[in-house]
C-alpha cells in the first residue's frame, strides 16, 4: 500500500496531537491508506511520490485558504481524496463491505474517514 504525505502528517497529527496509541494510529493509517488505494483503482490514477509529496505540501503556501483540501493541485490522489463527495465514500464502504469486514472493523474504517476529513478541514 502507498504512503503518501497527507497519510504520514494525519498518523503524526493522530499520536502527537490527539494523543492515540501508536497502534491505533497505525491501524487508521491502514484504513486511509486502504481508501487511497481504492481511489488509485477506481480513478486509474498511478500514485507518483514526489507529486503526491508537491500536491500536499503545497498548503504550505502562502496562496490559497491555507487548509489543506483547498490548495491541493488536480489530478493526484491527494486531490482525489480531498475532492471526494458521500457518493465517493459510500463506493468505498459498498466495497469493504464485499469484503466481508466484521462490524467492528467497519465501524473503524468509517472513524478513520471522520477523523481524516476532519482534520484535514482544520489544517
Amino acid at each position: 500500500m502507498a504512503t503518501l504525505a497527507i497519510t504520514e502528517a494525519f498518523t503524526s497529527y493522530l499520536i502527537d496531537e490527539r494523543h492515540f496509541s501508536p497502534y491505533t494510529a497505525r491501524c487508521y493509517g491502514a484504513d486511509l491508506r486502504q481508501f487511497v488505494e481504492f481511489l488509485s483503482e477506481e480513478f486509474n490514477i498511478e500514485i507518483d511520490q514526489n507529486r503526491e509529496t508537491s500536491a500536499f505540501r503545497s498548503h504550505e503556501q502562502p496562496t490559497g485558504n491555507g487548509t489543506v483540501a483547498g490548495t491541493i493541485t488536480p489530478e493526484t490522489i491527494t486531490a482525489i481524496i480531498m475532492e471526494a463527495n458521500p457518493d465517493t465514500i459510500r463506493t468505498f464502504l459498498g466495497y469493504l463491505g464485499e469484503q466481508q469486514y466484521s462490524p467492528a472493523t467497519m465501524a473503524r474504517k468509517i472513524a478513520t474517514l471522520r477523523s481524516f476529513y476532519k482534520w484535514a478541514n482544520r489544517h
